[in-house]
């Protein structure tokens, strides 16, 4: 008597099939997961409106789709913009806003988002700016000039532009 059950060529087929399945949903998990984390998603104008009218301060990141470098820092970019989300929801949660920050992404493709280039006076991408209630807020300063603007893909440098985010005033 055979019973399919139990048929080592049933039981194989089986064990295929899920691996398989397995497979199949890791790798669409993790290209998910690589285009989202490593390509730039424009932020849209109503958002934009709204941070820029904010008193927090906000990362923006001037990008253009065809440009290389912007997809070198993208990862970075991305990640911190992430972490923005994450400290917003600790900040619902513990009251403590010391850590927030939002992050802005403005396309240049974008005929919206080539006013704020002009308004800005970005002429390069990836250009990285910080804005508080949509006014350029001081990166850092080189031999005693300030600087508003970081334009480059210098991974470290657009880290530090996060990092120092905390020393700009964060008054409700």
């Amino acid at each position: 008597m055979n019973n399919s059950k139990y048929d080592p060529e049933r039981i194989h087929q089986k064990k295929l099939i899920i691996n398989s399945s397995i497979a199949i949903f890791v790798l669409i998990l993790a290209l998910w997961g690589w285009i989202h984390v490593t390509h730039l998603h424009r932020t849209s104008t109503s958002q934009q409106q709204a941070m820029m009218a904010s008193n927090e301060p906000v990362v923006v990141m001037f990008y253009s789709k065809t440009c290389p470098d912007c997809h070198k820092v993208a990862f970075v970019a991305n990640k911190s913009s992430k972490q923005g989300e994450l400290d917003a929801m600790l900040k619902n949660v513990t009251g403590d806003s010391s850590k927030q920050h939002k992050v802005m992404f403005v396309e240049y493709q974008n005929k919206d988002d080539q006013k704020l280039f002009d308004k800005y006076n970005v002429t390069q991408t990836p250009t990285f700016m910080i804005l508080k209630n949509g006014q350029p807020q001081v990166i850092k300063n080189e031999n005693g000039v300030p600087s508003y603007q970081y334009a480059g893909n210098n991974k470290t440098q657009v880290k530090a532009i996060y990092r120092n985010l905390q020393a700009i005033p964060f008054v409700k």
